[in-house]
């Protein structure tokens, strides 16, 4: 008696093709696309070079939609399996896999995980997503795009709880508003002082919300008006 895997039984027909350190999984009618193939690969040199780890083998598994990598992967129901946005991915940064749902050979935001697990163990989630949307943008768009939406957004609510990044939501299915603002740090950092802010903010933050929150004030010296205040100036730039 042999276990399986949803996912290797289910993509037991598909093709494989190795790309510099990547091992693209795909489904026969797929028509691969080699040169987003040999950039992607080409992104994960430049973050080993960053962040000064690998560059990371890893098995990428390309779907046409969230809907696709749910199911390939034993899932009957799942709530973003049916969002309007189909556009989506995922890693499994403990064993080098990258899921893939946007139909192509480019997903870099989901290889930032990757890289992020190895570079910055005690990190705060929050933060890592930042880092993968600065670094890598989300949803296919870069993190410029979801900070011009969220400033338009931050006029119609002020109110939302700015000074407590954490605990915003997705603003819609294309942009997750946590994830762009958290972007925003990431990049001030790197404007600040390059990748020595980037590595301060990431190893100093940890796990908790608490200690983040003190960080990133003390880093970009916030003063009393406090972090949402200082959020909500910055986004002023993307008007």
């Amino acid at each position: 008696l042999r276990l399986f895997r949803p996912l290797e039984w289910n993509t037991r027909h598909w093709l494989q093709r190795k790309v510099g350190d990547i091992t693209y999984q795909y489904k026969p009618e797929h028509s691969f696309n080699d040169s987003l193939a040999q950039a992607l690969d080409g992104f994960s040199r430049q973050l080993s070079g960053r962040f000064h780890i690998g560059p990371l083998a890893f098995d990428y598994y390309l779907y046409d939609s969230t809907e696709e990598l749910f199911r390939m992967n034993g899932f009957d129901y799942e709530p973003l399996m049916f969002t309007e946005e189909q556009t989506g991915g995922m890693a499994e940064t403990y064993n080098g896999i990258l899921h893939a749902a946007n139909g192509t050979e480019w997903y870099p935001h989901e290889v930032v995980h990757l890289y992020a697990r190895d570079a910055y163990p005690e990190r705060h989630y929050w933060l890592e997503e930042g880092l993968a949307t600065y670094l890598g943008g989300s949803i296919g768009q870069p993190l410029e795009w979801h900070l011009k939406r969220i400033a338009r957004h931050l006029d119609a609510h002020p109110d939302l709880p700015w000074g407590r990044p954490w605990e915003l939501t997705k603003m819609d299915d294309t942009t997750d508003l946590r994830y762009a603002v958290a972007g925003l740090f990431m990049k001030l950092a790197d404007e600040k002082e390059g990748q020595r802010g980037i590595d301060h903010l990431m190893l100093q933050s940890g796990r908790e919300d608490s200690r983040s929150y003190q960080v990133l004030e003390a880093y970009f010296d916030t003063g009393p008006e406090g972090l949402g205040n200082f959020i909500q100036q910055k986004l002023g730039a993307y008007h």
